[in-house]
């Protein structure tokens, strides 16, 4: 007789999607397809062998579908695969927990997929089978027990018909007396090895002995109060690990056991896949979020009823990790995060977690009696990084930055403790790498104005709440004014003007510098162009953020705006930090270049605050200097006067030029211009202005009298 084709559920909102698994699953078995939930629950019965569910469905979605599947008698037991684009760790174990045995990612391989619906298909044709068996014999039992000498010929050749492993063992003393070829198979042993010669707790793993042990005393004791079906760990004669579902019933007049197997094993190591795919970091084999998140919200329940155990959760970041990344490559990259895992797993005891979060990012949930034992903690763990990572014979040194909580009553879910760990733990690499902050409560209140802060930038953008001040440049030889600097300014609605120190930090982390900064080489050059019209010759100096600068996309936005305002470029000066250019001093010098080709000057910005190579310094495609305000201040000392007597002696065999900032005396001024300093800006000349006033400065006071006097 010719076997029945399975017949598989097909459910998807999307036409195209139904079409393609039926032409692609028309060989393997009888397709029924659904739209929705609703009509995939009315088309679903006990014909029904596998259910292909999309995750995400109008209506009712998949996860709601699965669990009203498994509420039904009719349907809980068919296997359901989604199917799904989704990659969500949390929904995967979200499918688990309502019944789903198997996720395959869209688009998905279709080998793959075949191989999985065949094992759930041959899964479901056994388990269907084996409760077919399972009650045919227990019937046969019942009616032999009633005349066992008419029915034991008929048993005996169903029991070893069945297609399921069965065994007749003894209830005394555990000896097995009769097998049929399924359990022979299964177990690994021959048919003479086994009858009235096995034990068959010699087929049950030791992990399970004592269990099994437990389960058959009050089998004997109370046969009637305890479920005659369960689980255990097998091993077969070759010692091979196998996971069976086995079902016992009784057979009084032979004081034995009729017990029926069917093997898991396969069905266990899918579901182990999945698993570890849903809770372990692929790359590092560590806990990944989810499985981190799962225990610490335990260790909080403890915490909730245990007013004396403690925990802290510790975030780890690596230092300048990119660094590694771009230098050496994703690959080298990928292994000194596992070296690094293996050197955190190595460093914390069995009842703590060490998790990968993602990328180079670590969490430890840790048990602690109180904040120095947290810190200490922390400091063992510095020490791991003491000494090099080697990758191919190369010595590769790394630190790591630590955001520490100590957990407490006050926290109610683990994404509050992720929120301030991650605070911490920024703020650490923000302010000092290398080392661990432990969070206070103030940061948070720090970090939700900073919050507030972006939200409002980017209303500030789409609102153009945003103007420029201009500083007057004086030439100090003869006291012209030869140009302004631009210097933006927020003028919010409710707070005035926001201070630039307060936003410019928060635009670059966000990268809402970008447009930012357009805007203000647009207007500054825009401007420039329109003092040119009214007959002033003059230069303009715009400061260029480094976000802007790493941009690939600089030289084109440069050229388009002076294209645009039809700026002459030689009157363009743009200026970059001290720090900006010596972050990666060849790169910097190459794209300097390439702005300089465009026609503009270059000068650094902020010089003396940070860690200028000479030797990169003469290298620097730059037109001038400009010295820091904090060595201005201290000209008036001995110390102060040589130091920028050396900075304007530099600018001069360089053949750059040199600009004063911050100048607030006319001694400061004089000194400078004895010096011969070339430029100079500062309160002492003007503070900046708006526009209108800018240009009026320039009608009014086109040079600074006290400099015309010789």
């Amino acid at each position: 007789m010719e076997e029945m084709r399975p017949n598989i559920l097909v459910v998807d909102d999307e036409l195209i999607n139904r079409s393609m698994l039926k032409r692609f699953l028309k060989n393997t078995a009888e397709i029924v397809e659904a739209e929705d939930g609703y009509t995939a629950l009315e088309k679903a019965s006990d014909k029904t062998d596998l259910i292909l569910l999309d995750l995400v469905m109008d209506g009712i979605d998949g996860i709601e579908v699965c669990k009203r599947l498994k509420e039904n008698a009719l349907t809980a037991e068919i296997p359901v695969i989604f199917i799904s684009a989704i990659d969500d760790p949390k929904v995967k174990a979200r499918g688990l927990e309502a019944g789903g045995v198997d996720f395959v990612s869209k688009p998905f391989d279709r080998a793959e997929l075949l191989s999985r619906i065949n094992t759930h298909l041959t899964m479901r044709k056994q388990a269907i089978k084996i409760k077919s068996y399972t009650s045919e014999l227990e019937d046969k039992v019942k009616e032999r027990t009633r005349d066992l000498e008419h029915s034991e010929k008929r048993y005996r050749t169903i029991f070893e018909a069945s297609k399921s492993a069965m065994a007749i063992v003894n209830a005394q003393d555990g000896i097995v007396g009769m097998a049929n070829k399924e359990f022979c198979d299964l177990s690994g042993y021959t048919k003479q090895e086994i009858e009235n010669q096995l034990n068959f707790s010699s087929m049950i793993h030791p992990d399970d002995q004592s269990n099994i042990s437990s389960y058959l005393d009050k089998l004997r004791a109370e046969p009637d109060s305890i479920s005659n079906e369960f689980e255990l760990t097998g091993i077969t004669k070759n010692g091979n690990k196998i996971i069976v579902f086995a079902k016992i019933a009784p057979i009084p007049e032979w004081n034995s056991y009729v017990v029926s197997l069917f093997d898991l094993t396969e069905k266990r190591q899918v579901e182990e896949e999945l698993r570890q795919r849903t809770f372990y970091s692929k790359l590092t084999g560590l806990p990944n979020s989810e499985l981190f998140s799962n225990r610490l919200e335990k260790a909080m329940q403890t915490r909730h009823e245990d007013p004396d155990y403690f925990y802290a959760v510790i975030f780890i970041d690596l230092d300048r990790f990119k660094i590694i990344n771009d230098s050496l490559g994703h690959r080298k990259g990928d292994e000194v995060i596992r070296m690094v895992a293996k050197r955190l797993e190595q460093s914390i005891r069995k009842k703590d977690t060490v998790a990968h979060i993602g990328g180079d990012g670590f969490a430890l949930l840790i048990e602690v009696s109180d904040l120095p034992e947290a810190a200490l903690r922390a400091e063992k763990i510095k020490d791991q990084f003491a000494d090099p990572i080697i990758i191919d014979d190369n010595e590769i040194f790394t630190t790591c930055s630590m955001g520490i909580v100590v957990g407490s009553a006050n926290y109610t879910e683990p994404e509050q403790i992720f929120r301030d760990a991650d605070t911490a733990l920024h703020k650490a690499k923000a302010t000092a790498p290398n080392s661990y902050i432990v969070f206070d409560p103030k940061m948070h209140a720090q970090v939700t104005e900073l919050l507030t802060i972006e939200n409002e930038l980017r209303k500030a953008i789409a609102q153009q709440e945003f103007v420029l001040y201009y500083q007057p440049i004086i030439k100090l030889n003869d006291g012209g004014v030869t140009g302004f600097e631009a210097l933006i300014r927020w003028m919010h609605p409710e707070k005035g003007m926001v201070p630039p120190n307060v936003f410019i930090p928060i635009a670059e982390e966000t990268e809402l510098i970008m447009p930012i900064g357009e805007w203000v080489l647009l207007t500054a050059c825009a401007q420039l162009q329109k003092w040119k019209e009214q007959g002033f010759d003059l230069s303009i100096n715009v400061n260029l953020s480094g976000v802007q600068f790493r941009d690939k996309n600089l030289l084109n936005i440069l050229e388009n705006i002076f294209k645009r305002t039809r700026v002459d470029t030689k009157n363009i000066n743009i200026e970059l930090t001290e720090s900006v250019v010596m972050d990666n001093a060849e790169k910097s010098i190459a794209a300097m270049t390439k702005i300089k080709e465009l026609g503009t000057k270059l000068s650094v910005d902020d010089f003396g605050t940070g860690y200028s190579s000479l030797n990169y310094l003469q290298q620097l495609p730059i037109d001038a200097l400009k010295i820091d305000r904090s060595f201005i201040n201290m000209i008036s000392t001995d110390n102060g006067l040589a130091l920028v007597t050396a900075i304007m002696a530099m600018t001069q065999s360089l053949g750059i030029k040199s600009v004063a900032e911050g100048i607030e005396t006319a001694q400061q001024m004089h000194s400078l211009r004895t010096l011969n300093c070339d430029y100079a800006q500062g309160y002492y000349f003007s503070r900046p202005m708006p526009v209108d006033e800018a240009t009026r400065f320039l009608r009014e006071t086109p040079y600074i009298e006290e400099l015309q006097q010789k």
